[in-house]
């Protein structure tokens, strides 16, 4: 498949009506990073034998290669605040964990609305809350099928919405839906306020349109998308799930980086002691500089040839446009800066213990010389 990028025809007439739901849903994700690495196999089995989910594998029919593991509740959630939800898991093979908030939209549904409810969503603490208790739940019965990471885990979490609409009222094309970019702009852009976005920004939010069929559409956004597909067809969603995996992964590692730089500078104001003549005080942060070095060159790899598994052409296209507009390339700048940083302190401090190492040993052989000359001449 080749995609195509559409865009609505600027002929300088105001916006037509409000575009109608008939038919969708409103996804709300909360993702967070578990550890380095979740062995899938032992992982499915583990979760079976938990009980009171349902595991599934192969569920992302947008991606080939590793496939994710799908979990749901066996039993509604109890928790009021998840009222009218559907509730679902997919964990990761790179050891992110993904949970997902669906509601049916009620027919009539127009973007204003939708902007609201994305909105109410998307900073909704309750559902971030209930989302953290329920992978901790699920943590333990992981067991040694995750593989944790160097640091401590990464408490943090990313947040994004997609409206999936499988029908507007009226069906119009995808041309005629852009048509509405004042309403799309701010629905993506989650700008509830009564002041229109400037045309910049709103052809900024549109310049991200993709179609491959004359009715169905991807508007990739900052804080998230809207997917139009007629069929109903989820592999879009796929890669949009993956695509937010690849950014909370980084900003785990940067969250770890960080700490890690703060301990370094904290390090190089202390003088080492007498004791780094004979070993190497910083041995175990070498191991640690080797090891973060080794995990996020994986990890990038792995995101990077994430282009093979995804299922064609257009979706593979989506997915590149969604690691831009999700900003993984800066981020991915950041953490190698970090890194980087990190090696030069490293280098810093292991230089200074050489140097150390250097001058006391020349010391002791001046020294010894002298004692021999002392020895010769006493004599």
């Amino acid at each position: 498949m080749t995609a195509a990028r559409v865009a609505p025809e600027p002929d300088g007439s105001p916006e037509p009506a409000e575009l109608v739901v008939e038919r969708g849903r409103l996804v709300a994700y909360r993702l967070f990073d578990l550890g380095d690495e979740l062995y899938v196999e032992p992982a499915l089995e583990r979760l079976r034998s938990r009980g009171g989910v349902e595991v599934l594998r192969g569920g992302a029919r947008g991606l080939r290669g590793e496939q994710p593991v799908d979990v749901r509740p066996v039993a509604p959630h109890e928790d009021p605040r998840l009222a009218g939800l559907a509730v679902s898991a997919r964990l990761f093979a790179q050891g992110m964990a993904l949970v997902r908030f669906e509601e049916e939209l009620s027919p009539g549904t127009g973007l204003r609305e939708l902007a609201l409810r994305a909105k109410e969503r998307s900073d909704a603490r309750a559902l971030t809350e209930a989302a953290r208790g329920w992978i901790d739940e699920l943590l333990p019965a992981l067991g040694d099928a995750l593989v944790p990471g160097a640091g401590p885990p990464w408490r943090g979490h990313e947040t994004y919405t997609v409206v999936f609409v499988e029908a507007f009222a009226g069906r119009p094309s995808a041309g005629e839906v852009l048509g509405r970019g004042q309403a799309l702009a701010k629905l993506l852009s989650g700008e509830v306020g009564e002041r229109p976005l400037s045309p910049g920004e709103v052809a900024e939010v549109l310049a991200h349109a993709h179609s491959y069929f004359a009715d169905d559409l991807v508007v990739v956004g900052w804080e998230g998308s809207l997917v139009v597909e007629p069929g109903g067809q989820r592999e879009v969603l796929d890669v949009l799930e993956f695509a937010c995996a690849v950014l909370t992964g980084l900003r785990a590692y940067d969250a770890q980086l960080e700490a890690e730089l703060d301990g370094l500078f904290r390090l190089v104001q202390r003088r080492p002691g007498a004791s780094s003549l004979l070993w190497n005080p910083f041995s175990r942060l070498s191991h640690q500089v080797h090891r973060r070095w080794l995990e996020l060159t994986e990890f990038t790899e792995r995101w990077e040839n994430a282009i093979k598994v995804v299922d064609d052409d257009y979706f593979a296209r989506v997915y590149r446009v969604a690691l831009r507009r999700l900003g993984v390339p800066a981020w991915r700048a950041a953490v190698e800066r970090k890194q980087a940083r990190i090696a030069q302190v490293h280098a810093f401090l292991k230089e200074g213990i050489d140097t150390a190492r250097a001058v006391a040993l020349e010391t002791t052989i001046v020294l010894l010389i002298l004692l021999e000359i002392l020895l010769f001449l006493g004599r």
